[in-house]
């Protein structure tokens, strides 16, 4: 059985890549830490609508662990949890490269 491969489009991706390399890599403190979660969970629902690929379906991703550093973790645990999250979206970029290397189909 011979599995399909996966279809992007170059303009989402490109929007997706946009929106992940504005996120943030640190917070200094608790408020800004609620606040870089807010953009680290748009962007992966922004990525995930934009690609359907399962890459950022936050419940398989380093999202929840991040999700449960920020209701009862430390500061070096939403610090960790924020650059998994950051370094798990940057995949789009991967992606990126396999449509450039035609190991995907690409939608125009």
């Amino acid at each position: 059985m011979n599995a399909g491969r996966m279809t992007y489009n170059y303009g989402k991706v490109n929007e997706c890549i946009q929106v992940v390399s504005n996120l943030p890599l640190d917070a200094e403190n608790k408020k800004a830490h609620r606040e870089a979660f807010k953009q680290v969970t748009d962007a992966y629902d922004f990525c995930y609508e934009m690609t359907m690929c399962l890459l950022f379906e936050k419940e398989y991703t380093p999202w929840k662990d991040y999700e449960r550093e920020m209701c009862i973790g430390t500061k070096k645990g939403r610090d960790s949890g924020l650059r998994q999250c950051v370094f798990d979206l940057r995949t789009i970029r991967g992606v990126y490269a396999h449509m450039e290397n035609g190991e995907v189909d690409i939608e125009y």
